[in-house]
């Protein structure tokens, strides 16, 4: 699409998922993870191109794990994929007893994220009128729904930090560095990098902005397209090498004329 000069971007999301009975909720693991290309159209934006629906339009129906039991024949031909599904998921007992004890397991975990975790002023309210405690006098029911909010965030908070351990927060280097390089060119060069634009195209438009900074401009932004997409390079050295680079690029306004 790119070649044929429509904007276009990979999306890496999810795709399937797993009913459970027990809390009447999906599960989406990470083996339901999935990647689809987007096209940019004028007047509608961005606009999905999914394949898979016309390559293998089972892993759509039934997920990645039942697509891959589904792939196989295992002495299971000349019967619907539907009932072949669920030939495969049931002969095992323990299997299935183990499998059910991980969705119970999980639905009690998410009724806790909700009840505990996610106890706010509307279920507080709900809990004392339970209680016939709604037409208890101000002062009495404010002291209740402080402790209550009291008792939730310990209980919250203890929660986190059990959540929290062995857990750090996302984070790109490399595309925060590379976000400041763009914003620099913008304020000094009015080069503002759109949103459907990817590195290449932008470094060949500022590079036609400010001519006398094309060459450097095309180097910092092959050290970072080096580091996003090649493989087995992203090293320290390399991170260090574009961060200095950024930091050492002083663009100039674009002459006049």
């Amino acid at each position: 699409m790119r070649a044929a000069g429509v904007p276009s971007r990979i999306v890496v999301g999810y795709q399937g998922g797993e009913f459970n009975d027990w809390g009447k909720y999906y599960t989406i693991r990470q083996s339901d993870a999935h990647a689809w290309v987007e096209v940019w159209i004028e007047g509608k934006g961005w606009q999905r191109e999914d394949p898979t629906a016309v390559i293998a339009p089972d892993r759509v129906s039934y997920g990645a794990q039942g697509f891959a039991a589904l792939s196989g024949d295992n002495g299971l031909a000349g019967v619907s994929r539907l009932d072949r599904l669920r030939q495969l998921n049931a002969p095992n007992a323990l299997r299935w007893l183990g499998h059910n004890a991980l969705l119970a397991w999980d639905s009690l975990d998410q009724q806790w994220n909700q009840a505990v975790l996610g106890f706010d002023t509307e279920q507080q309210l709900n809990v004392l009128q339970r209680f016939n405690l709604a037409d208890l006098d101000l002062l009495g029911g404010t002291m209740l729904t402080l402790g209550s909010v009291f008792t939730v965030l310990v209980i919250a908070m203890v929660g986190m930090r059990f959540l929290a351990r062995g857990q750090s927060a996302p984070h790109d280097p490399a595309r925060e560095i590379y976000g400041r390089f763009c914003r620099r060119l913008a304020r000094a060069a009015g080069v503002v990098r759109l949103e459907n634009e990817g590195p290449l195209d932008y470094a060949r438009r500022a590079g036609a902005a400010l001519p006398a900074q094309a060459g450097e401009i095309r180097r910092v932004t092959d050290l970072y397209v080096v580091l996003r997409y090649a493989e087995d390079v992203g090293t320290p050295s390399a991170l260090r090498a574009f961060a200095r680079a950024v930091k050492g690029f002083r663009p100039s306004a674009p002459s006049a004329g």
